[in-house]
């Protein structure tokens, strides 16, 4: 009895064991993708330009806080009026146009919208940019392992071809047998040479995203499905995505109150300034006394229709941008429920593949103790080997949908 329980205990502490391992594998290889993440954000051009284009909207700010040209005006009369203190010889003139009351703030709170929606445009780059270099590192992850599983088959048919080798010396094989056991190998090393082919250009993709050049990859050597965990899920309103359409409707509505503003008048302040010859022969206090003439105007948009017309279009534009919002709402509504299902999809493909693989492995143990008896069905082991081998590509292809599908969760459920 004490030796059943020190067995049992001993094979609880091994599986505890191996949980632990898994997990801190598991932690490993996030810490690298998020450090790849990390630099891919730092490196990325598009959000590179995406912060350049803030920053120019941002310095739209101080060309708002200037007022329009001062007008200057000088001018000489040719035929010279007369007037009762003198004649009119030349004119200076200066002039400065002032917008409507309050336009230089509306404009300001109009490009600040901007700014807003740009920062909106920046977060969901960087947001995108994660879920890509994500599935780009498990895409990588799943050709390398296929690679694994392609020389592992092909050892496989190595150590059967050399007992087909023996079998034909002892007449327990054909010559059959070793061509289809050759064959089969040329089909696995083909095969492999295509995914690393795949793993390539993939390599080169992901350096790109990262925007790095002969970047080495360092990717784990295992993976494995984490334990089921309940997750919170949000509403789909406060995804940065439809979010932003508060922020482009709030946008629009600053541009219309600039439209407004601009459909104001302007005022004018100016000043002229004439120069007055003496009369000659006449003696009075005001003789040739120059005139000083200060002046206002003011510019009415009495032809209207411009500011209207922009009223209308901004009027369309918040309606679209409300129907935008509102699509974007269902859409990731949609893909978040798509991504959940198919989650769950390749972990149950994942653990059924595990114990196919387990049945196949034990009728491969089968088959090797009959050669022991001097029987060896060469078409047997070829189907167990094709068998294995499905199996073994499907359980990879599951784990990575299932790391694919918790990447688009994670950049869906925020």
């Amino acid at each position: 009895m004490n030796k059943i329980n020190i067995k049992k205990l001993r094979l609880r502490n091994i599986f505890l064991y191996l949980m632990l391992l898994a997990g801190s594998l598991y932690d490993l290889q996030a810490q690298q993708l998020e450090q790849y993440i990390k630099l891919a954000k730092e490196q990325s051009p598009e959000i590179k330009a995406l912060e350049a284009q803030k920053k120019q909207l941002s310095e739209r700010i101080n060309e708002l806080n200037t007022l329009g040209n001062t007008s200057f005006g000088a001018g000489y009369f040719v035929s010279q009026p007369e007037t009762r203190t003198g004649a009119q010889v030349a004119k200076l003139s200066v002039q400065q146009s002032f917008p409507w009351f309050g336009s230089f703030k509306t404009q300001k709170k109009y490009i600040n919208s901007l700014v807003e929606t740009k920062n909106y445009d920046i977060a969901i780059a960087k947001d995108k940019l994660a879920l890509a270099v994500a599935t780009n590192y498990y895409d990588l992850y799943m050709l390398k392992d296929k690679t694994q599983i392609y020389l592992k088959n092909i050892a496989l048919i190595d150590s059967y071809e050399a007992l087909a080798l023996k079998g034909v010396e002892t007449n327990q094989a054909s010559a059959v047998d070793v061509l289809k056991l050759q064959m089969k190998r040329k089909e696995l090393i083909s095969k492999k040479e295509q995914t690393q082919g795949l793993f390539y250009a993939k390599s080169t993709a992901f350096s790109n995203l990262l925007n790095q050049e002969d970047l080495l990859i360092e990717l784990p050597d295992t993976l494995s499905l984490p334990k089921e965990k309940l997750t919170d899920f949000n509403d789909p309103k406060i995804h940065p995505e439809v979010l932003k359409y508060d922020y482009v409707i709030s946008s629009i509505e600053q541009e219309e109150k600039v439209n407004r503003k601009g459909a104001n008048p302007n005022i004018g302040l100016g000043l002229d300034y004439v120069f007055v010859e003496e009369r000659p022969g006449m003696v009075m206090d005001d003789n040739g006394k120059d005139i000083i003439m200060p002046m206002v105007n003011i510019s009415i948009p009495i032809f209207n229709k411009k500011y209207k017309s922009i009223t209308a279009q901004n009027n369309i534009k918040v309606q679209e941008a409300q129907q935008q919002q509102e699509l974007q709402k269902n859409l990731i509504d949609t893909q978040l429920s798509q991504a959940i299902e198919e989650q769950i999809s390749a972990r149950i493909t994942y653990q059924n593949q595990l114990e196919n693989l387990n049945y196949a492995e034990q009728a491969q143990q089968i088959l090797l103790q009959q050669y022991q008896n001097g029987i060896l069905q060469y078409n047997d082991v070829l189907d167990i080997i094709e068998l294995q081998l499905t199996m073994e590509l499907s359980l990879t292809e599951a784990l990575n949908n299932y790391y694919r599908q918790q990447a688009t969760i994670n950049y869906l459920n925020q």
